[in-house]
């Protein structure tokens, strides 16, 4: 008569290790790829790619100044305070 035998855990190869790896970090891997997908695609609807150039060169001019004569500023051309 045969008796049964009482399950024996035994310590996993390194491809077993290996491949119960995988099987987690490949669909991680294709959620990845597809929120990256999905994010350039959002930025291509909303025209993010349209002036590449334009950031880059509007750092080389100088913005237009105010003049001294807003009524934000409180000094005048001549230096002096303008009434309020």
């Amino acid at each position: 008569m045969l008796l049964a035998t009482p399950f024996v855990s035994r310590k996993p190869t390194p491809m077993e290790d290996a491949m119960n790896s995988l099987y987690l970090l490949i669909p991680i891997a294709v959620i990845f790829v597809t929120v990256a997908i999905a994010i350039f695609f959002w930025a291509v609807d909303n025209n993010q790619f349209d002036d590449l150039e334009g950031p880059a060169h509007s750092i080389l001019f100088d913005e237009p100044e105010k003049s001294m004569t807003e009524p934000d500023n409180p000094i005048n051309k001549t230096g002096e305070r303008s009434p309020r």
